[in-house]
């Protein structure tokens, strides 16, 4: 009979075999690669795990508490469906991180406060970061431009980093950390692997990297990544070449599942090319952090919490929380270039949460998908902006045949607010919304005339949406009504909500109770609980 353990933290547990030939163990401290990689011989680094070959079925695990530094998970082989390979933990303690970082030392005095250290011929120059003390530090393009405390800049020719440290001190006296691997997780054609509670931090490009051709049924759960220089989570998506034309990468089937982003540079989750992709009960904030203030300007992405991007067949964000990412980007969006690929097709955006609270954000840009369903969602903001929605921003591709039901959208006392901005597109359909501008003088719609065909609004709530805007006018409730023939059975009033800014729920004189669309067909609410036959309008059903 195998002899087993039973390891458990606040994540997740995980039963170990000890004498099963399928589980190999990985420990950073206590480890040896010479080792056979079993449970009482394990193996020390993240290198002897890559070069090795497994079978379908295979466990390798990391030891929780433990930390690899300047190493990254190259995925060596695929399993197989009913049998993938899994990289997950054993024993007690935070997940195992994997830190793609280098601690640097040996700094010597450059000049006044700027210091130097040299030999760098192993990282992206574009995307090198430096930390201290777990801060990153201002990029700056010369040696000239280091005029400051908290800057940096590398020398490519030379192979010099400069420093001049917050507190013009010798670097030595602090941490100082520049990212140094390109992933924390590199998957590259490989198909039917699981990820089970494995973070990572610190890479100069991204934390979980799916993008290369070939990834398919890949699972990621329970992991936290945090400040890498681009994504968080990149599930693929190179797109078409020229539009049209032969993809450049695919990817069917890959989800992550209870995790968290944080601090990126660029996105926090990008999906993107393939089919079937999505993200379930993820959580992302902070994405775009020191993109501006830090002048990391030059990073291709400009830091969505979610980003669905080109060539995209049936992806969803499901009971996913985004929030609080740096003036100018987008808490979610849904995004599509011209050159590189195919519009997004069936978008399913369910029971999330979104908020900012940095001005000039859209909550949700959707920028040409095609037969999204974006339901049971709530949006809220902090502070000023310009829209929460902001749909069909391309006349080639205008988002097309789009459903928008059971959304509760609060502005939060904020004046010249913007609901939905209806830029381009055709068949776009809201029903069953609240559109809660608290005290403010706000809009529900902005419709230009690129966006009318097929234009169908009814059974919302308008609270302090004064006027709306249907091509060049503007239109109070009644005057909206005669023109564009739409929401008959809108109501204009307060939602009365149990806490507005910290609860949605509908307190029981809500107005909005039994006052929705029964035919739209949305069964359950964000809580998953069973909407009555006469429906409530937003995304909570009162009980």
């Amino acid at each position: 009979m195998a002899t087993t353990v039973t390891s458990t933290n606040t994540v997740t547990t995980e039963v170990v075999d000890m004498c099963d030939d399928n589980y190999y163990y990985v420990d950073a401290t206590l480890g040896d690669d010479g080792g056979d990689g079993h449970y009482y011989e394990p193996w020390q680094t993240i290198g002897k795990v890559n070069g090795e070959s497994f079978d379908p079925g295979d466990h390798i695990l990391l030891k929780c508490g433990e930390t690899w530094v300047d190493q990254s998970l190259i995925v060596p082989s695929s399993g197989v469906a009913g049998q993938p390979i899994v990289f997950g933990k054993y024993g007690v303690g935070d997940n195992p991180l994997i830190d793609g970082s280098r601690t640097l030392t040996g700094w010597s005095n450059h000049a006044d406060n700027v210091y130097e250290i040299g030999s760098f011929t192993d990282t992206d120059r574009v995307q090198i970061a430096l930390f201290e003390d777990g801060v990153r530090l201002i990029k700056r393009t010369s040696l000239v431009a280091v005029v400051g405390a908290g800057e940096f800049f590398l020398d490519d020719p030379n192979n010099i980093i400069y420093a001049w440290c917050t507190d013009g001190a010798d670097p030595d006296t602090h941490t100082m950390k520049f990212t140094s691997q390109q992933d924390c997780v590199l998957v590259n054609n490989k198909q039917y692997v699981d990820f089970d509670g494995i973070d990572g931090t610190m890479a100069y490009l991204c934390g979980y990297n799916l993008r290369a051709n070939g990834n398919g049924n890949i699972n990621i759960r329970n992991a936290t990544v945090s400040w890498v220089t681009q994504r968080c989570f990149d599930l693929g998506g190179l797109s078409k070449v020229g539009g049209g034309g032969s993809r450049v990468t695919w990817h069917d089937y890959m989800v992550c599942t209870d995790c968290i982003a944080h601090d990126s540079i660029g996105e926090g989750f990008w999906l993107g090319m393939g089919t079937g992709c999505g993200c379930v009960s993820c959580t992302a904030y902070g994405c775009g952090t020191d993109r501006t203030s830090k002048a990391y300007t030059g990073i291709q992405n400009a830091g969505s919490a979610f980003t669905v991007a080109c060539d995209c067949i049936d992806f969803y964000l499901l009971d996913c929380i985004g929030y609080n990412c740096p003036s100018g980007t987008s808490i979610a969006s849904i995004e599509f270039v011209v050159a590189e690929g195919d519009q997004p097709l069936r978008t399913v955006i369910d029971g999330c949460t979104f908020y900012r609270s940095g001005s000039n954000n859209d909550m949700l840009l959707m920028d040409e998908g095609l037969d999204s369903s974006i339901t049971n969602n709530l949006f809220y903001a902090l502070s000023g902006g310009n829209y929460l929605v902001r749909l069909g921003m391309s006349s080639t591709a205008p988002s097309t045949d789009s459903l928008y039901y059971h959304n509760t959208f609060d502005t939060d006392n904020v004046a010249a607010q913007q609901i939905f901005y209806c830029y381009y597109g055709t068949g776009m359909t809201f029903k069953n919304n609240i559109y809660s501008v608290r005290g403010g003088s706000g809009y529900a719609y902005m419709v230009t005339t690129n966006a009318q065909t097929g234009f169908v609004s009814d059974y919302n709530q308008w609270d302090s949406c004064g006027v709306s805007k249907w091509g060049a006018s503007w239109y109070n409730l009644a005057n909206w009504r005669t023109t564009t023939g739409q929401d008959a059975n809108t109501i204009a009033n307060n939602p009365v909500f149990i806490t507005p800014g910290t609860d949605y729920h509908l307190q029981v004189t809500s107005p909005c109770i039994a006052a929705g669309d029964p035919a739209v067909g949305v069964l359950v609410d964000k809580d998953n609980v069973t909407r009555g036959a006469a429906v409530d309008m937003g995304a909570y059903e009162y009980i």
